[in-house]
């Protein structure tokens, strides 16, 4: 049904508007046990080529941009997978944008997904206002970003 649905120019603006280049690494987050969590290029946690992204690690614009194609590649196919009704371009954007945002993992059990199932579009920007919060706080940031998100959707 939205399998022909690519991420357009104005979804990626969005996701790179939120995440900004960076091309040495930078502490995103902590893990479970308090460690730090590095991240790079467009907010590109985890390993780059099976290595783990570390402290003193560096990429070129060049790695980044590849890396941010393989990163929404997965948010698209995670978005296709669970979105049962049709979409539109916006829709589509909006949705990989907030899905490269909070994880697959958390997308999966998004109320904003449950919504949207039901064929409620017009609740899913309401929806999306719930992932505002981290470590159990209200960020201005990403109260921006749901509202865009929400505005483009």
């Amino acid at each position: 049904m939205n399998e022909n649905l690519h991420i357009s120019k104005d979804g990626e603006d969005i996701i790179k508007e939120f995440e900004s280049l960076q091309l040495e690494s930078y502490i995103d987050t902590k893990d479970k046990h308090g460690d730090p969590v590095y991240a790079i290029g467009w907010g590109h946690a985890g390993s780059i080529g099976g290595n783990p992204i570390g402290p003193d690690t560096i990429i070129t614009e060049e790695e980044a941009q590849k890396i941010f194609a393989a990163d929404a590649k997965i948010r698209e196919d995670k978005v296709k997978s669970l979105v049962k009704v049709p979409l539109n371009q916006n829709q589509f954007d909006a949705l990989v944008s907030m899905a490269y945002n909070v994880s697959t993992a958390h997308f999966e059990e998004m109320l904003a997904i449950s919504e949207l199932n039901k064929g409620t579009y017009d609740k899913v920007p309401d929806a999306m206002m719930h992932y505002n919060v981290a470590d159990g706080r209200i960020l201005r940031g990403l109260t921006r970003r749901r509202k865009e998100e929400g505005v483009l959707f």
